[in-house]
């Protein structure tokens, strides 16, 4: 009997796990939909198995296409400006939010000015969202903020 329960629970979480995974994948595709790697518009970016692991998993080490998702969904959301520069009066209530208010706004204004000229030079927008994150999460590590 408690076998039979042990493996009932894994399933649920096997389910209840791909779930999320699968709402995830929605969220990815929307977010990709229409964007592209290029100013040209010709070079559609679409979701792959590695891209969408890297992102699933938080990689930090990320295969070309979870850099160009990342780049998707920062754009969507507004993150970048249209110049493709940090747009601080998007990304300041998104970290107050994601953060429960705990950074300060000014040292916030510091990082993305210090994370905007870190990337002014990088005209490939898959690259320059990449280094935006690192640059954010490097700071943001320096600052005290672990695990993040």
């Amino acid at each position: 009997m408690k076998i039979f329960v042990i493996i009932c629970l894994i399933v649920c979480i096997d389910n209840t796990l791909q779930q999320s995974l699968d709402g995830l994948m929605e969220i990815v595709k929307a977010s990709v939909e229409n964007c592209y790697e290029d100013e040209a518009n010709t070079k559609k970016i679409e979701v792959t198995e590695a891209g969408f692991e890297d992102i699933a998993n938080g990689s930090r080490d990320a295969v070309r296409n979870a850099k160009c998702i990342r780049y998707c969904i920062m754009k969507k959301h507004n993150l970048f400006s249209p110049d493709n520069s940090l747009n601080e009066s998007e990304i300041i209530p998104f970290f107050a939010y994601l953060f429960n208010n705990s950074i300060d706004n000014n040292h916030l204004k510091s990082i993305i000015a210090e994370c905007n000229d870190v990337i002014v030079k990088e005209n490939d927008r898959c690259e320059r969202s990449y280094m935006a994150n690192s640059c954010i999460l490097q700071k943001l590590n320096e600052s005290g903020m672990k695990d993040i």
